[in-house]
């Protein structure tokens, strides 16, 4: 069956969907230090975490009010309305493939 299900995949998706994450919390402990040596300051890593928090509070606000302006509408629907609804291939592959009916996984009696 292979393919995405397959556990290599999944594995390959954890690394890439965590490494940000990971390398984040590793690298910005690092960045606080450097700039409090740097700048001799007590307060400047709680300056650059306000800075950073102030600059995404701006990005968010941006993207809102882009959002409000342009009014993106969703085609999906319009496009599902159009395609003919149809039969799954599925079961008759199965048949082919087996010579039997697929049973129900769960029943209702």
């Amino acid at each position: 069956m292979g393919g995405l299900s397959a556990p290599g995949f999944k594995l390959i998706h954890y690394l890439r969907f965590f490494t940000y994450p990971v390398l984040a919390a590793l690298l910005a402990p690092l960045a606080l230090v450097v700039t409090a040596r740097v700048s001799r300051m007590r307060a400047a890593p709680v300056l650059v975490i306000l800075v950073v928090f102030v600059i995404g509070l701006g990005g968010a606000v941006i993207s809102r009010l882009g959002f409000a302006w342009v009014q993106p509408e969703s085609f999906l629907a319009e496009e599902i309305a159009k395609d003919p609804p149809r039969r799954s291939r599925w079961p008759t592959r199965w048949r082919a493939r087996t010579g039997r009916r697929r049973e129900p996984s769960i029943r209702f009696s």
